[in-house]
C-alpha cells in the first residue's frame, strides 16, 4: 500500500462515518445498469447504485428469469464495492479539513511513519500557465517527477493507467502528441481545481496520476528536460487532462482524488 494522501484519509473517514446506514436512492429496485455474459453464455444483469452519503456502491447480479422461473422467483447475488475516491461526496472539502495532527494520527494507526518533510500540505494556489516548444520523437513526450525516469513508463507496463492520449504510473506519464516527428507547441496549466476542458481542441482525454513530492518536469524522448514549478499540493493524486490538435497540445494538471480515466466526446 502506498503512503496515504489526505484524500485517502478523507475517504476512510467518510465511509466509516456512514457505517452500515447507507443512503441509497429511493426506489431501490432491480434495474439493470449494465450486463455481462457468464461462463455458460447466459446474460447476467448488473445493477450498481451508490450511497448518497459516502459513495459506497451496492452491486446486484441476476440472470434474467425464463418464463417458468418468473413465477417461482430468481436468485439475486449482492455485494458492496468501494467507490473511486473522486466519486465520494464531499471528499475534497473533508480532505481540506484534516489537520496535520489528524493526518499523523491516521498514519500511525495504520502502521506508517511520520509525515515526510517533503510531502507538502494541500495548499491553495493560483492558476499558472507555461508555454514550451517540444521536439517530438515517436509521437511522445513525458511528464515526470524527480527522480522518475522515462524507463518507469516506457515500455508501458501492464499495470499502467491508460486512456487514448495518456498512459501513467505513479510519478510518470507518457503523453501522445499529434505528430510523430518534429516540433510542437505544448502549454501546461497547473490549477488549484478543475479548470474545465478547452473545447477548441478536437481530442481530449484525462486520467489520474499520483505524485510523491511534486517536483516535475517535461521530458523529450532522447532530448531536453523542461523544469516546471512544484505541484501546489505536493504529495497526492492529480488529474492530467491532455488536449491535442494538429497545431499543439494543452496539458492541464490539478489536485483531485483519483477516479476512472475519461475520454471526452468530440464536439
Amino acid at each position: 500500500m502506498e503512503f496515504p494522501s489526505r484524500h485517502d484519509v478523507a475517504i476512510a473517514l467518510i465511509i466509516d462515518a456512514c457505517g452500515d446506514l447507507h443512503d441509497f436512492p429511493d426506489g431501490d429496485v432491480l434495474v439493470a445498469t449494465e450486463t455481462e455474459t457468464d461462463e455458460s453464455g447466459y446474460t447476467v444483469n448488473i445493477s450498481r447504485i451508490a450511497c448518497r452519503a459516502c459513495g459506497m456502491i451496492k452491486v446486484s447480479r441476476w440472470r434474467e428469469p425464463g418464463p417458468t422461473e418468473q413465477a417461482r422467483g430468481f436468485i439475486v447475488l449482492g455485494q458492496y464495492e468501494y467507490p473511486q475516491p473522486g466519486d465520494v461526496p464531499g471528499i475534497v472539502d473533508r480532505a481540506r479539513e484534516i489537520t496535520d495532527a489528524e493526518y499523523a494520527k491516521y498514519l500511525a494507526t495504520h502502521g506508517f511513519g511520520d509525515i515526510p518533510s517533503y510531502y507538502a500540505p494541500d495548499r491553495r494556489a493560483t492558476t499558472e500557465r507555461y508555454d514550451f516548444v517540444l521536439r517530438i520523437r515517436a509521437g511522445q513526450f513525458f511528464l515526470l517527477e524527480r527522480p522518475s525516469k522515462i524507463g518507469e513508463i516506457l515500455p508501458i507496463p501492464p499495470y499502467a493507467t491508460s486512456t487514448d492520449l495518456i498512459d501513467a504510473v505513479p510519478g510518470a506519464a507518457l503523453c501522445w502528441a499529434p505528430v510523430d516527428d518534429g516540433e510542437i507547441a505544448v502549454t501546461v496549466v497547473t490549477a488549484p481545481e478543475d479548470p474545465g476542458p478547452d473545447r477548441s481542441y478536437p481530442r481530449i482525454a484525462e486520467l489520474s496520476c499520483r505524485f510523491h513530492s511534486g517536483g516535475i518536469y517535461l521530458c523529450e524522448l532522447a532530448g531536453r528536460n523542461h523544469e516546471l514549478p512544484p505541484l501546489p499540493a505536493g504529495y497526492g493524486d492529480y488529474r492530467l487532462r491532455l488536449h491535442t490538435s494538429d497545431s499543439g497540445c494543452l496539458l492541464q494538471i490539478w489536485s483531485q482524488p483519483r477516479t476512472k480515466p475519461l475520454v471526452h466526446p468530440a464536439m
